[in-house]
C-alpha cells in the first residue's frame, strides 16, 4: 500500500491550529492550489448567505461562463429545497429563477435525499432526489431551463418520476416509469445519486433495484422528454457479473463517455467477502463486449470498498480514459482507492505503473470522494481524512498522468488541506471548471460554519 507523506506546514498555506480544529488562511502567492481571492472572502463563501437561509451546499455545477448552480435546503421545518446561481465572485445572481429572487424552489422539503445536479448543454440543469415512500424508493429527476425555470418539455412540467426499489414485486422488471401529478412527498433519506447527459441529450442514471430480494444495479436512460429510451435496453440495462460470486450488488459512480457508452460502478460481495466492478454497456443498453475483452473489471478487496465517483475524459492525444476514485477499508480504517484504465477498460500503463493507488497521507483513516480527468492528463481528486491530532479536514490533490502528485500544485506539495474554521467533516461536493478553478462546498460543526471554496488551479 502506498502512503504519500502529508505535512501539515508549507510555504504557500499555513493551517493554524486551535485545540483540535485547523483552518487554512489564503496564501499570498497566487499558483494553483491556493485559494481563489476572487470568490467570497479570500477564496471561501460561508454558508448561509445573506439572502438566503440555508446552512449548507451538497450539491453543485459549474457553468461555462464561471457561474455555478448550487442546491440548497432551506431552514425551518418541511421548508423547501431550492436551487440558486451564484456569480464568478460568490454573489447570488439575482437573474436566475422566480421573480429576481435568484432561487428556483424546487417540489421537495428539506431532508437527506439530496442527490446531485449537472449542467446541460443549453445552459439549463439536471437535479436528482432519491427518497422513500411507503416501503418504495423512487428517484425523481428535474429539467431546468437556463434562466432556473422547469423545463415543460419533459416529464410532467420538469419532473420525472421512477420508482426504483419496489420489494412488493421483487421482480427483474421491479422498475417503472411514473408521469403523474400525484404528491411527491417529502425527501428523506437515501444516498447522493445524480444524473448526466449523453452527448445526443438522453439522461443516463444508476441506480438499484430489489430483484428477488436481493439488490442489483441498473442503468436508466431516458430520452430528452424524459420517457424511457426504447432502444436501451428497453430503457434500462441491469449489472450482472458473469464469472463472479457474488448475493447482491451495490451501486457506485457512473459516467458517459465521448460515444454515449456508459461505464457503472459499484460493490459485488456477500455476507463474507466484497471487491468493487466496473462493466460497460454500449449504446444499445447491452454490456459491452470490446471493454476489457468482454469481461466486467473486479477488485476483489476482502474489506469494505466503494468506487463512488467516476470521471471520463479525452486527453489531448486523442485518447480516452476512465478514473475512479473511492476508498477500501480495513481494521476500521479507511484509505483512499484510484483507478485509472484506457477507454476500453484496461488498466492505463501509464498510472501508477498499471495498478490501483492507495492512499492514506499521514491521515489514520482517509478516503476519495470526488475526481476529475482533465484533458492535460491530470487528475484532480477530492476526499477527506482524521487522525488523532484533529477532527478532520478536506484534501484536494493534483495527479499527474503518471499518478504522481504535480509539483506545480500547491508549491511543491501536490495537495492542500482546509479544515474550517471550526473543524471539518467530509466534503459535499466538487466542480472543476473549464479554467481549472477548483470549487468544493462542505460543512463544519457548527451549523453557521459551513463553506463553498474555490482553489486556483
Amino acid at each position: 500500500m502506498l502512503g504519500l507523506g502529508f505535512h501539515w506546514f508549507d510555504v504557500n498555506v499555513d493551517i493554524i491550529f486551535s485545540g483540535s480544529n485547523a483552518m487554512i488562511t489564503p496564501s499570498k502567492n497566487l499558483k494553483p492550489g491556493t485559494l481563489d481571492p476572487s470568490f467570497g472572502t479570500d477564496g471561501v463563501l460561508l454558508v448561509p448567505i445573506p439572502e438566503i437561509s440555508a446552512n449548507n451546499v451538497p450539491a453543485l455545477c459549474a457553468l461555462p461562463d464561471n457561474k455555478l448552480l448550487a442546491i440548497m435546503p432551506l431552514l425551518g421545518v418541511r421548508a423547501p429545497v431550492v436551487v440558486v446561481r451564484l456569480n464568478e465572485d460568490g454573489t447570488l445572481d439575482t437573474n436566475f429563477g422566480d421573480s429576481g429572487a435568484g432561487y428556483t424552489e424546487l417540489p421537495f422539503m428539506s431532508g437527506e435525499a439530496l442527490s446531485g445536479i449537472n449542467a446541460l448543454a443549453d445552459g439549463g440543469a439536471l437535479v436528482r432526489f432519491r427518497y422513500p415512500e411507503n416501503g418504495n424508493v423512487y428517484s425523481i429527476i428535474i429539467k431546468l431551463r437556463s434562466d432556473g425555470t422547469f423545463n415543460t418539455t419533459f416529464g410532467n412540467n420538469g419532473v420525472v418520476r421512477i420508482l426504483g426499489w419496489n420489494r412488493s414485486q421483487q421482480s427483474e422488471g421491479a422498475g417503472s416509469l411514473q408521469v403523474n401529478d400525484e404528491p411527491l412527498g417529502r425527501a428523506q433519506g437515501g444516498r447522493r445519486y445524480s444524473a448526466l447527459e449523453d452527448p445526443v441529450g438522453n439522461i443516463v442514471l444508476i441506480d438499484e433495484i430489489d430483484f428477488f430480494g436481493r439488490a442489483r444495479v441498473v442503468v436508466n436512460r431516458l430520452k430528452s422528454d424524459g420517457s424511457f429510451d426504447e432502444n436501451f435496453n428497453g430503457g434500462r440495462a441491469i449489472v450482472e457479473l458473469p464469472g463472479v460470486e457474488y448475493q447482491w450488488l451495490l451501486r457506485g459512480g457512473f459516467a458517459v463517455q465521448s460515444d454515449g457508452r456508459v461505464v457503472a460502478t459499484g460493490v459485488y460481495g456477500d455476507d463474507t467477502y466484497r471487491g468493487a466492478f466496473i462493466v460497460r454497456f454500449d449504446n444499445s443498453g447491452s454490456p459491452d463486449a470490446g471493454f476489457n475483452n468482454g469481461a466486467p473489471v473486479v477488485i476483489p478487496t476482502n474489506a469494505d470498498s466503494r468506487l463512488g465517483h467516476v470521471a471520463v475524459n479525452m486527453r489531448q492525444d486523442g485518447t480516452e480514459r476512465i478514473v475512479l476514485a473511492g476508498y477500501v477499508a480495513s481494521g476500521g480504517n479507511y484509505s483512499g482507492f484510484m483507478v485509472v484504465l484506457d477507454g476500453d477498460g484496461y488498466y492505463d500503463p501509464l498510472f501508477n505503473e498499471g495498478q490501483p493507488l492507495y492512499s492514506k497521507f499521514s491521515y489514520g483513516s482517509f478516503w476519495w470522494s470526488n475526481c476529475n480527468a482533465r484533458n492535460d492528463g491530470s487528475i484532480i481528486a477530492v476526499g477527506f481524512g482524521s487522525n488523532e491530532l484533529h477532527d478532520g479536514g478536506t484534501l484536494t490533490a493534483c495527479y499527474r498522468d503518471d499518478g504522481t502528485l504535480d509539483s506545480e500544485f500547491n508549491d511543491g506539495q501536490g495537495f492542500v488541506v482546509y479544515a474550517g474554521p471550526d473543524g471539518s467533516r467530509p466534503p459535499s461536493d466538487m466542480a472543476d471548471m473549464d479554467d481549472r478553478r477548483i470549487v468544493i462546498s462542505g460543512s463544519g460543526f457548527d451549523r453557521n460554519n459551513n463553506w463553498v471554496l474555490r482553489y486556483l488551479g
